[in-house]
């Protein structure tokens, strides 16, 4: 009788570890895929901030847009939502693609927003404000211009985390 061919072990280990060289690159090519038009919407810095800022602060708006860029916060009412519980999927809403209506145009939404609420995410000297409107999903970076639509479902969700984290207060 003769033995089993036994397969040799340097063979299996370099197939081992061309199998995990393939996982490893899917997987890093997938999660750029799931975050690339957030990236350029936000700018790499403030989707850093969005993502680890250990500071986060929350400003209830309303009509005090004009206020709260020209730094009068005493008119403006005010929550530390830095260790809230859930501020970790509230914060990836923000950076994951599929949350955002990429195909609709926020150029009519634009004119006619009225902003709810401001995220600021801090991180020692460097924060960015994440601007939201709870009936259009319409979040925009409030030093920058440009618009973009969140998801209906992902807005709902927004506005029921921040009114359960604010109403506590």
């Amino acid at each position: 009788m003769s033995e089993p061919k036994l397969i040799s072990g340097k063979i299996a280990i370099i197939s081992i570890l061309v199998v995990a060289v393939g996982l490893t690159s899917f997987a890093w090519w997938y999660r750029y895929q799931q975050g690339r038009r957030t990236m350029e919407f936000w700018g790499p810095e403030a989707a850093q901030l969005i993502r680890h800022a250990p500071r986060v602060e929350l400003f209830e708006l309303d009509e005090t847009l004009e206020a709260f860029k020209s730094g009068e916060l005493s008119k403006v009412r005010s929550f530390d939502l830095s260790n809230a519980p859930g501020l970790v999927h509230a914060r990836h809403s923000l950076i994951v693609d599929r949350n955002f209506r990429w195909d609709e145009s926020s150029a009519n939404t634009a004119a006619n927003i009225a902003w709810d609420v401001a995220w600021r995410f801090i991180d020692g000297d460097k924060q960015t404000t994440v601007l939201l409107d709870y009936e259009t999903g319409a979040v925009r970076d409030a030093a920058g211009e440009r618009v973009a639509l969140l998801h209906p479902a992902i807005a709902g969700g927004m506005r029921d985390y921040i009114s359960r984290h604010t109403a506590e207060r």
